[in-house]
């Protein structure tokens, strides 16, 4: 049997809850060329009843044995894949049906300098029930991947061309996904796809939500400064970009939503009153 032409790469660990609708979204994928590799990093939550209702052979399920950190498990999935091309859905997320087809396609174009191919995408709560587009920084291209948001969605990458960088680093705890496409970005041309493929959960236990987003953005920032150190960038020069990129674009975001526009509404009349009756007072 032919190698699949892209494998869906997930680092499981005590995912259960969300894990069966992340598969489900790959099962339902309008594209049928995939395998999906899957790594149980030492669950102790219900994964393992999941697993074993699995009756698809194109899902291939690993374990480590013991938690060995998601790191060193995100890097032994694309040692497994056989795909050509790879991609990392996270086990709390899901993909749009046509995710696989749209990136697989642009691949697919003939342009071996591709490394890294990824989207728009949704972020959502739980239920996954209320969802918005993610903001779109307006970053000159060269710069979007390091200065930007990170690729979330769907991140999908050449397996040749990880292979040309010196890998994940498997001394991260977190920002891995970050580490990853900034290498990938040295390798070669990205493209962004306009449409939104992919479903972010924001929950509790999310390990860039929450209490934990602190640390993410350090984490983030370690992989941004070997970055620079890689490409002959000044580590205070970059940290100005990023200010002040996202300060403007998460301003733009905010009076670009429902309720800042509704807001707005309501309280331009009222304040359009209070400078009248005010300079009324200052007549007399």
């Amino acid at each position: 049997m032919a190698n699949p032409l892209f494998s869906v790469l997930i680092a499981n660990y005590n995912n259960g809850l969300f894990l069966e609708e992340a598969l489900g979204s790959v099962l339902d994928q309008t594209y049928s060329n995939w395998e999906v590799i899957l790594i149980d990093d030492g669950s102790t939550d219900h994964s393992n009843v999941l697993y074993k209702n699995i009756n698809n052979k194109k899902v291939k399920i690993f374990y480590n044995g013991k938690n060995k950190g998601i790191a060193y498990t995100k890097h032994r999935c694309i040692e497994l894949a056989k795909g050509k091309y790879c991609g990392f859905l996270d086990p709390d997320d899901r993909l749009t049906p046509d995710a696989l087809e749209k990136v697989v396609a642009i691949f697919e174009k003939g342009l071996p300098s591709v490394s890294l191919v990824y989207s728009n995408f949704y972020v959502c709560r739980d239920t996954m029930a209320k969802c918005y587009t993610a903001p779109i920084y307006d970053i000159p291209v060269k710069l979007n991947l390091l200065v930007g948001l990170k690729p979330d969605a769907f991140s999908a990458f050449r397996k040749r061309s990880y292979f040309e960088t010196t890998g994940i680093d498997q001394k991260l705890e977190k920002a891995i996904d970050r580490d990853l496409v900034l290498k990938l970005e040295e390798q070669g041309d990205t493209i962004k796809i306009d449409d939104c493929l992919y479903y972010y959960r924001f929950h509790e236990k999310a390990t860039s939500n929450y209490q934990n987003a602190f640390k993410a953005e350090y984490w983030a920032w370690k992989c941004r400064y070997a970055a620079c150190k890689r490409r002959g960038l000044k580590e205070e020069d970059v940290y100005c970009l990023v200010k002040k990129y996202t300060n403007a674009s998460q301003k733009k975001h905010l009076e670009n939503s429902i309720d800042f526009r509704l807001g707005k509404f309501i309280l331009t009349p009222a304040r359009w009153l209070k400078r009248f009756f005010k300079s009324c007072s200052i007549l007399q």
